[in-house]
Formats: structure tokens, sequence, C-alpha cells
């Protein structure tokens, strides 16, 4: 244009957002000089290690001087550039009891808090401690881990009896994560530690 432009621009949320800390929020007057093409302005994006979906946001273009308006929004995406998280199972030591049952509460880990939803599947296997005597229950599943959550649970149910034994052992393996990638460990080992005590031998 022979002649000086302006026109207002403001940014507004979309998939991202300057509540989560993804953009800073921008509006001003954006002046063009005469003869000039074109003209900018910033929108400062924030930088974070969450692994997370591309995200948007919109800015909008008003009140033009010395010009109208053919396209009035711009849409600006924020490319995800981190890695997924590591997923990863804890050990956990159980007294068995002497009736009835107990939980094993394996805890399951993220190495970072992510921005997605992440599963994975788990399943239970037979050490020293089996299902067919009856030590504990079978259990398999698939864990849901929240967006925004840094790890998740797994219970086994442990069966109490009066009988001395040794302690005793059974794995619960991690498999197909989603969202995540297998960490180490990926086994965690439930030890049911013996809490019944030794017989007495005597001589009549």
């Amino acid at each position: 244009s022979a002649s000086p432009v302006s026109v207002n621009y403001a940014t507004s949320n979309g998939t991202a957002t300057t509540a989560d800390g993804d953009y800073a929020a921008a509006s001003g007057t954006l002046n063009i000089p005469a003869n000039t093409p074109s003209g900018t302005f910033n929108v400062v994006v924030n930088g974070d290690t969450k692994f997370e979906a591309n995200e948007t946001f919109t800015v909008t273009l008003s009140n033009p001087v010395g010009c109208t308006i053919a396209t009035g929004t711009g849409t600006g995406t924020i490319n995800n550039d981190d890695t997924a998280p590591t997923v990863s199972i804890g050990d956990v030591a159980i007294a068995e009891g002497n009736s009835g049952s107990s939980n094993a509460v394996f805890t399951v880990s993220l190495s970072a808090v992510s921005g997605l939803p992440v599963s994975v599947n788990y399943a239970t296997s037979n050490g020293t401690a089996t299902t067919a005597d009856g030590d504990y229950t079978a259990a398999s599943s698939t864990l849901n881990i929240p967006a925004g959550q840094a790890s998740g649970t797994v219970s086994v149910a442990v069966a109490g009896d009066t009988k001395y034994e040794a302690g005793e052992t059974f794995s619960v393996a991690l498999s197909s994560p989603s969202g995540a990638t297998l960490g180490v460990p990926a086994t965690g080992t439930g030890t049911i530690t013996n809490d019944d005590l030794a017989p007495i031998v005597t001589i009549n």
C-alpha cells in the first residue's frame, strides 16, 4: 500500500492454553509502513519436557486501517518434541496372614508425567508361590494411567494360611504399553513372607 496500514491482533486458546503455560497471551496493533508488503508480531511459546500431542492456538485480526481483512485468523501449532515416558513396576513384600486374603499392591510408575493417557497390560505368573497351591489369585488386565498422573497401582490377592513355610514369590509382568515404552524393570516380584510359627517337636 502507498499509505501506512495497521491492524489489531489477539491470541485465543485452542488445545494450547495460557492456563497450562503453553504460550503467553499476546495482543496489540501491528503497524505496516507504506510501501511495505508485510509485517510480523511475536507470540512467546514456552518449552517443557512433557510428552503430549501437538497443540494449537489462534490469532485473530480486527479493526484494519488502510486495508481490508481477507483472512482474519491464523493458527499457531506447537509441535511436541519430547519422547514418550517409560513405564516400570516395583517389587512388593506382604505378610500372608492366617486366613482370608490381602492385596499385594504393586506401583506402576512413569519416568515422567505425560500429557497423554498411558495404558499397559499386566499379568501374573507363578514362582515358588503358585495359584495351584492357593498362594495367590492370578490377575491380568489393563492398567490405565490418566494424563497428568505419574503412577498407578495393580493389586493381587494373596491368600492367608497357617502353614509354616519359606517365603514364596510370584511375578507381575508389564506388556504392550500405549503412550509409553517399557522401562526397567518391566516385571515386579511379589514376595509372600511367612508369618507362621515353626511347629514344635516333642518326644513322648
